[in-house]
């Protein structure tokens, strides 16, 4: 298994961390005094209160992601890397506007 990284995509309002091994795996946030740590597929693993209105303590922020490291890391193994990429996919060209070939 490969090192788990993360990455703060949000540092206001809401506090956002998206968490990535090759692929993006899930995302740990907080609003309005909630947090949830979601896995890629949609599934949510871990929902509670926090301290912070739309960040975390300093203490929470470091207990939050080692929790959200392991039960990411956890669903991903019991799951499989079935999950989409999210942050890191190219996007392809939009058709619009372009003129067809003559065939």
């Amino acid at each position: 298994m490969r090192r788990v990284r993360f990455k703060r995509v949000c540092d206001a309002c809401p506090e956002t961390f998206d968490f990535f091994t090759r692929r993006y795996i899930g995302y740990l946030r907080t609003r309005y005094g909630h947090f949830q740590i979601v896995a890629a597929d949609g599934t949510r693993l871990l929902e509670g209160r926090n301290e912070g209105f739309g960040w975390f303590t300093e203490e929470e922020r470091g207990k939050y992601l080692a929790t959200a490291e392991i039960l990411l890391t956890q669903h991903l193994l019991s799951h499989g890397a079935t999950s989409p990429r999210r942050n890191n996919k190219r996007r392809r060209p939009s058709r619009r506007g372009r003129k067809r070939q003559p065939t």
